[in-house]
């Protein structure tokens, strides 16, 4: 029996709080010995400054500085980090001798966390194609971002004997064009630091070395910064409630 006075309620659901700490990041890699070997990397926090670094040192460079006390509570994001940037720093773990938690999907990785290495606790790295299930090229599109687009490098053409070339825009065989979706770019353009844009016509030239310095993650970090404020005000019932009212 239930008396009278009884009242059923439910609990006010508890506003998750914002997190800034975030920090995204991206691999170039050659090939040139039939193995992926990382030669060049960015890493740039969301409020904050850009990291970039090149060489055969990239890896463990930018290894070292994620896992370091600052970046405690942090989450590092990378697209496609289940089948590609983080299987490098996974192996790059296990070699140093930390064992992180890895949630797999078969021979991917849903997310990869690290609880105990030089005193960080809980930094995690995730995939942030589990939340933006389309290609890099696409995202600028996806969000109505006019000004971006997505960088397209002839990643072939990454070789240790390449890397100060600068001379005639190579042949679209560096660039793969074979493997690109048909929705994806068409001219092989590619973004340089400064902003300005180079095409695949003879006469113009390629700065390799600046071709690697790419705004990769400035078309990542404003896309998942748009769909972080998505989620928040779609996750957050005090917002809606909010928004109601207001209507």
């Amino acid at each position: 029996m239930i008396s009278g006075d009884h009242r059923c309620y439910l609990r006010n659901i508890q506003a998750k709080t914002r997190n800034d700490k975030l920090v995204f990041f991206d691999f170039e890699k050659e090939q040139s010995s039939n193995e992926h070997v990382v030669n060049f990397r960015v890493a740039k926090y969301l409020v904050s400054t850009e990291f970039v670094v090149d060489g055969y040192t990239a890896l463990d460079e930018l290894c070292r500085f994620l896992f370091s006390p600052k970046h405690k509570g942090f989450t590092a994001i990378a697209h496609n980090m289940k089948g590609f940037d983080g299987q490098f720093v996974l192996r790059w773990l296990l070699e140093n001798g930390n064992c992180p938690k890895v949630i797999p999907n078969r021979r991917t990785l849903i997310s990869l966390q690290l609880t105990s290495f030089y005193h960080v606790i809980s930094i995690a790295l995730i995939d942030s194609c589990n939340f933006l299930p389309m290609p890099l090229s696409k995202l600028p599109k996806t969000f109505n971002l006019k000004m971006l687009s997505k960088v397209i490098s002839p990643h072939l053409f990454n070789k240790s004997e390449n890397q100060n070339y600068m001379g005639p825009i190579r042949d679209s065989s560096f660039y793969s064009p074979d493997i690109m979706s048909s929705g994806g770019p068409k001219n092989y353009a590619y973004r340089t630091n400064d902003g300005a844009t180079a095409c695949k016509i003879r006469g113009f030239l390629l700065n390799f070395a600046i071709s690697l310095i790419l705004n990769y993650e400035s078309v990542k970090k404003k896309c998942c910064s748009l769909d972080k404020e998505a989620s928040k005000i779609l996750t957050n019932p005090r917002i809606i409630r909010t928004d109601k009212k207001k209507s």
